[in-house]
């Protein structure tokens, strides 16, 4: 059963995935989307190619400031690129869990606690989303659907970060109700203690909820990265419209965001692509030229993962289909396990 469930789920992301490629293309005649590809100016992929590597740096500077400073910059930027691989390339996210298990390998960082953080680090961009889209709404004759997507991704921005910060401040109250369970329920005495040990390791990764610097110090490596991403969708805007708004571009960004949000097949495939037309073609760019300029940024994304986490999965001596299955099991074991596991296998070393 379960084995099917991720079938059926891997399906219905491919069938969103189609629908959505074909709102995208729907009424541009092929010629016409061969002009705007072949008339596009290639030459603006090189900057942005290079600020959208620093965006990529950034966010690991990130992830490393959530995770305390406790693992190398270089170990954190393979893990988190080799994440991203895996979401590229495989369904159901198995990204984020690959790169928790990635850091679990070393003894200082727990795959639950890893986990912590890279939900912290996703509800950031939610936040770093509404926000974008509450500067550029105003500013744009954007579709209602756009603006309740804006309001529905603030509001669970907000809540969620909130939940986590209530998680934080409260870590002792809630394992002492843990440990009650586990004396109510004997039957289930070693169930509930391994999940209270996982529990544990995972609200210690929401600490530094806890510390005012250290939080606004994730929030300015949150703008400076989404600022790169601003001036990546700037850049390869310009490939396509003379001299474009770097309003409209942000725009773009916010509802690109949007689209990443949405169940599909690997790397969102499509369903970014649909979410770019609806949101360019309603401001007077021509649905070839928005298409043309989704198709872009998708390549550039995924050409840039591609290389990044394959030089990643080489440092850790990782293939993509080893790493996918220890993604997939990893959380079955009780911390530490994992890292154990990994450390004891021959062809494992620690990312360069």
């Amino acid at each position: 059963m379960r084995g099917m469930r991720k079938y059926w789920g891997t399906v219905v992301g491919i069938v969103i995935s189609l629908a959505a490629l074909a709102f995208a293309v729907k009424g541009i005649p092929p010629a016409e989307l061969g002009k705007a590809l072949s008339g596009a100016n290639y030459w603006f992929v090189i900057p942005a190619a290079l600020v959208l590597f620093l965006a990529f740096v950034t966010r690991a500077i990130r992830w490393r400031g959530l995770l305390r400073a406790q693992v190398p910059l270089g170990e954190v930027f393979h893990a988190l690129n080799a994440g991203y691989l895996l979401n590229n390339t495989l369904p159901l996210r198995l990204g984020e869990l690959g790169r928790a298990y990635l850091l679990s390998r070393s003894k200082t960082v727990g795959g639950a606690e890893a986990l912590s953080t890279i939900i912290i680090e996703r509800l950031l961009d939610l936040l770093m989303t509404a926000v974008i889209l509450a500067i550029t709404l105003p500013l744009v004759a954007a579709a209602a659907w756009v603006q309740s997507a804006g309001l529905t991704v603030g509001a669970m921005g907000i809540v969620g970060f909130a939940a986590l910060v209530i998680f934080a401040h409260h870590r002792s109250r809630l394992l002492a109700l843990g440990n009650r369970g586990i004396g109510r329920l004997p039957r289930l005495n070693t169930l509930l203690a391994r999940w209270l040990v996982r529990a544990d390791s995972f609200l210690s990764g929401l600490e530094i909820l806890r510390d005012f610097r250290q939080l606004a110090i994730a929030i300015f490596w949150s703008l400076i990265t989404w600022t790169c991403s601003a001036i990546v969708s700037w850049l390869l805007l310009c490939s396509f419209i003379p001299r474009p708004s770097f309003v409209v571009a942000l725009f773009a960004l916010g509802v690109g965001a949007l689209g990443y949000a949405v169940p599909s097949s690997p790397g969102q495939a499509g369903v970014y692509e649909a979410a770019i037309v609806a949101a360019l073609v309603p401001l007077g760019v021509a649905r070839s030229s928005a298409f043309s300029y989704a198709v872009v940024v998708h390549v550039l994304n995924y050409a840039l993962v591609g290389l990044l986490g394959g030089w990643a999965l080489s440092q850790y001596g990782e293939t993509l289909a080893g790493l996918a299955r220890s993604a997939q099991t990893f959380l079955a074991k009780a911390p530490g396990e994992a890292a154990a596991d990994s450390l004891n296998r021959q062809d494992a070393k620690p990312a360069k």
